[in-house]
């Protein structure tokens, strides 16, 4: 169950219904539009320090359901930082390049499926795959995801950007 769970006492409510329901799995989100949910890393909350990870892999243990850290790489929501959000080539951020591209098949009649009407368009800026600050905070999440023992693995989501590579693929930037 993928559940957007944001307090040590949703995570605890949300076991037994799981166990009852039969689910083995809960995909906590731990890293969404920028930010972290456990504390100790770049994108983390300065000001809350509950560890929603250890809280759900705390919770679980014992219960027969695995926890998966869900992190959102690089779609940081409507507020990403100016410096560091992906540009196209116009020089338009991920948001702008969807709307122009959605407005154009709207006036071209190309929309054949909703998700892609302008209403719909996505309004979460995508940053750089190519910034050393993006780079060196995700790296931090996933050290602290990482030492987590208590996870069965790990979900990516928001991996691949538009216009970086086809659906079927994946590619990452150099590190030093």
């Amino acid at each position: 169950a993928l559940l957007d769970l944001k307090t040590p006492a949703q995570i605890k409510a949300a076991i037994a219904p799981m166990q009852k329901l039969g689910l083995n799995e809960l995909w906590l989100t731990v890293l969404q539009d920028g930010h972290a949910r456990i504390p100790g890393t770049l994108l983390s909350d300065k000001t809350n320090k509950t560890d929603l990870l250890a809280e759900a892999a705390a919770a679980a243990k014992g219960t027969g359901i695995a926890v998966y850290p869900v992190l959102d790489l690089l779609k940081w929501g409507p507020d990403a930082p100016d410096d560091l959000r992906d540009l196209t080539v116009r020089g338009e951020n991920s948001a702008q390049s969807a709307a122009r591209v959605a407005q154009n098949a709207a006036a071209d009649n190309l929309i054949a499926d909703p998700a892609y009407a302008p209403a719909a368009v996505d309004k979460s800026l995508a940053v750089s795959p190519l910034s050393d600050m993006v780079r060196d905070s995700l790296l931090s999440v996933a050290a602290a995801v990482g030492a987590e023992p208590g996870i069965a693995g790990v979900v990516w989501r928001d991996a691949i950007l538009p216009g970086y590579g086809g659906e079927n693929s994946v590619t990452f930037p150099n590190s030093p």
